[in-house]
């Protein structure tokens, strides 16, 4: 029986993760190509596709000149297509501040500019709103920002008035490419026609080596995008907007989402919480919890029978989400964790959980928990 049942959970997992293996070559292969540029001389600045894909700008022979990289900070989290969800937290662009004050210094005899793209979620549930970009200093004193503020775009430079850049809606995902020169600043929503505001809203920066550049968010902001972000894209050359709107349309007209399942569950078994040096060796921390169905459908499990679920209990190496009290009652979202990639090679905590039950039960990855 034992044997029968592992088998069985096995076959269906492979199936599950097969059809997500297939789903992602196929992504793969369709944005292959994604940044149209990625050298120096091209102009290119900072990029991020998103946390599974390395990136790199090269020199004039296509060599690596540097490696370029975004760190998850707060609580931000990797979605299931490899983007980040930014509530919380925020993505920090590592070394896109220096470059772009060094870009804006050498252009200052020239026309400076700086050219910016996202590929943007609304969330699953409320207002698409929060910050899209930020640059401070270490300090975590803002001197340039740009977020979406009751359904509008809004660009801000420190000591100055906002400037307005039109209504920012989202009745689905959407491309967007913000490009500033020193007289003017170009909206372009989905690759088509931009629209032109006149004024000067370039960033400055004082000083190369304190400059914090942030996407989605900021240091001691609690504005943080609602949705989430994928496609970062720094340059300062405005060309690539149309090209990249298409290829993120393209790539994400290949992706299936994860179904999602709102359920009412009891805790039967929670993990323990490790000891708080533990937390520090992991940048995030998995943690286990095995629940009772009380009501709603899950596959694979019947009213009053058990399952298992995964949550993010540290981020940044910080504690996020404790684990639950025992018999608590909750309402939970919920995916099936074989179709969100993220989680592999995470660091999981599972004591005291039975070895039956991580083998046996189905496991889920927990989205949201609230109060029924």
């Amino acid at each position: 029986m034992f044997a029968s049942m592992m088998y069985s959970q096995f076959l269906l997992r492979g199936i599950a993760w097969l059809s997500f293996l297939l789903g992602f070559a196929e992504l793969s292969a369709d944005t292959a190509g994604w940044p149209r540029q990625t050298k120096a001389s091209e102009g290119v600045l900072w990029y991020w596709q998103n946390a599974k894909t390395e990136a790199m700008i090269l020199d004039q022979d296509g060599e690596t000149l540097r490696k370029v990289e975004g760190l998850l900070r707060g609580n931000a989290q990797p979605t299931w297509f490899w983007g980040v969800s930014p509530t919380g937290g925020y993505l920090e662009a590592l070394d896109a501040g220096p470059a772009l004050a060094r870009s804006l210094a050498r252009s200052l005899a020239e026309t400076p500019s700086l050219h910016l793209e996202w590929a943007l979620h609304p969330p699953r549930e409320g207002a698409a709103q929060g910050l899209l970009a930020w640059i401070g200093d270490f300090g975590d004193e803002m001197t340039w920002q740009l977020h979406v503020r009751e359904s509008r775009l809004v660009l801000q430079r420190v000591g100055e008035e906002e400037i307005d850049l039109g209504e920012a809606l989202f009745p689905a995902p959407r491309h967007l490419a913000v490009s500033l020169t020193g007289e003017q600043i170009r909206v372009q929503w989905d690759g088509g026609d931009p629209v032109v505001h006149a004024g000067n809203r370039l960033p400055v920066i004082p000083d190369e080596w304190d400059v914090v550049f942030t996407f989605g968010g900021a240091p001691a902001s609690d504005h943080s995008w609602t949705g989430a972000l994928e496609g970062l894209y720094v340059s300062t050359r405005s060309d690539t907007a149309a090209a990249h709107a298409r290829d993120w349309k393209e790539q994400r007209d290949t992706r299936k989402p994860p179904p999602v399942f709102d359920i009412l569950a009891e805790v039967s078994t929670p993990a323990a919480e490790p000891e708080n040096d533990a937390i520090l060796e992991y940048d995030s921390i998995l943690m286990a919890t095995v629940w009772t169905l009380k009501e709603g459908v899950l596959p694979g499990v019947e009213i009053g029978g058990k399952f298992l679920t995964w949550h993010w209990y540290s981020l940044d190496r910080q504690v996020y989400k404790p684990p639950p009290a025992s018999d608590e009652v909750r309402r939970l979202a919920l995916s099936s964790a074989d179709l969100h990639p993220q989680l592999e090679g995470v660091q999981k905590l599972s004591d005291p959980l039975e070895a039956d039950d991580l083998l046996l039960l189905p496991e889920l990855y927990l989205l949201r928990s609230v109060e029924p």
